[in-house]
């Protein structure tokens, strides 16, 4: 459905996205990850037209954005992350305004009424929108998105600042709509995508690091021990200071370690091996410093490799790109 060739787009002197290629199928969930400022914003731009690339192409179906970008925009439904309302005027009257855009000279009732059952409006179509709670606006903003059924459908953020409630109600929504519209949406939130999504591409300073399913994508670190140690804390050393000194002491091991305190507070860490060693290897080698420092585990165990992981591996500076 979406076809990224080698694209590159800057603002100036400041850094968008370089050489990115991707494609996404027709009819997968795809959840764009990234850290902020990585590109993901970009991206989203680039294939909704409001940007063009320097270099490179972009394709959505069988168009060409820089040949018909008006042919593109037509096959598109956006939401952005702030969504675009009108507070004063009522749902229906909102979804009406912006159905006669879409579908000029077509029957707006059964449009907005199937927008407005797929988005559990039809409750609330006679309320002004600036009455809503914010769970109901966003629920407007989807309703105006898909209002002309578009192929495909892109989304900014869309649970930013909801509850717990309203966010599980939103990814219920667009689980239902991915069952006829392919879909590509920006998160944080990382337990999001494994509950939404069928694709995943994570993007880091400007470039895509990996594309795939997430069994797919964690593929790439395995074979590395990933080990987690947890401390009884120490009230005369400070759990960075405890750090520091097992970095120390993995270092001058053979190959490179990295040790991720999971907590600011307490000394409780993440150890990645090398890819030349097994587990049972990797905690035997821990034994030395824990007794040497008369360390009291509180935990010492193997941890599979989730998405937090990957996306905390793949988004590092100097990570390799995914092949």
């Amino acid at each position: 459905m979406v076809t990224f060739s080698q694209v590159t787009k800057n603002y100036g002197s400041s850094r968008g996205i370089q050489d990115v290629s991707f494609s996404l199928p027709t009819g997968e969930l795809l959840g764009l990850l990234g850290p902020n400022g990585a590109g993901k914003t970009t991206i989203m731009k680039l294939i909704t037209g409001f940007h063009y690339p320097e270099k490179g192409s972009i394709k959505v179906g069988e168009l060409d954005l820089r040949l018909n970008s008006r042919g593109v925009k037509a096959l598109i439904g956006y939401l952005p992350e702030n969504v675009p309302l009108y507070q004063e005027m009522r749902v229906r009257e909102y979804l009406e305004y912006l159905g006669g855009v879409r579908l000029p000279g077509k029957d707006l009732k059964s449009a907005v009424m199937r927008a407005a059952e797929l988005t559990g409006l039809t409750s609330v179509l006679s309320r002004q929108i600036g009455h809503l709670s914010k769970g109901y606006k966003q629920r407007v903003g989807l309703a105006q998105a898909i209002i002309h059924k578009p192929k495909l459908l892109i989304l900014d953020e869309p649970t930013s600042g909801l509850d717990p409630n309203q966010i599980l109600e939103i990814r219920k929504l667009i689980k239902e709509m991915a069952g006829e519209t392919t879909i590509l949406f920006s998160t944080h939130i990382l337990q999001e995508v494994e509950a939404l999504c069928s694709q995943v591409m994570i993007i880091s300073e400007g470039s895509m690091v990996a594309q795939g399913t997430p069994e797919a994508i964690a593929s790439q670190l395995q074979g590395k021990a990933v080990i987690r140690l947890s401390l009884l804390p120490d009230t005369k050393i400070e759990p960075k200071k405890i750090k520091a000194d097992l970095e120390h002491y993995l270092h001058q091991t053979r190959g490179s370690w990295t040790v991720e305190q999971q907590s600011p507070r307490t000394p409780t860490y993440l150890l990645t091996a090398p890819a030349d060693f097994e587990e049972q290897e990797a905690i035997a080698l821990l034994s030395p410093w824990i007794w040497k420092g008369k360390k009291t585990v509180l935990e010492l165990s193997s941890k599979g490799t989730g998405i937090e992981d990957l996306f905390s591996a793949l988004t590092k500076s100097g990570g390799e790109k995914a092949q």
